[in-house]
């Protein structure tokens, strides 16, 4: 019998993908929206990259400096 091998999106992926459409629609570079949030570069790119998991200190931070939710980060 054959195995069916079944496809399992990486939740870090599309955190990552959420985190880049939100700095996108806001017309910002990551460098800038990290002086405006107060993220280290570092961090927000490894999480838009889905290399990392965006931290809740650093969620939070972003949703007060944006407006997003923490429904639509997580």
């Amino acid at each position: 019998m054959a195995r069916m091998i079944r496809y399992r999106p990486d939740p870090r992926n599309e955190l990552g993908e959420r985190l880049r459409i939100t700095r996108e629609a806001l017309g910002l570079s990551q460098a800038e929206l990290c002086r405006r949030v107060g993220i280290s570069p570092a961090a927000w790119n490894n999480a838009e990259t889905g290399d990392n998991r965006i931290g809740i200190d650093n969620a939070l931070q972003l949703c007060r400096a944006v407006g997003v939710t923490l429904d639509w980060i997580y």
